[in-house]
């Protein structure tokens, strides 16, 4: 997990990443990851 986002399993098979943008109650789609996969992606 990347401090600041949140994950949220939408189905067995993903994970939708967001973050909240708390003073104008935005919320941006990050990423839709796989279980599969690692995430972060480790370098």
């Amino acid at each position: 997990m990347i401090a600041g986002t949140r994950e949220l399993i939408v189905h067995e098979s993903y994970r939708l990443i967001d973050e909240v943008d708390e003073p104008d109650e935005v919320v941006w789609v990050l990423a839709l990851v796989h279980t599969a996969r690692r995430w972060p992606a480790l370098h």
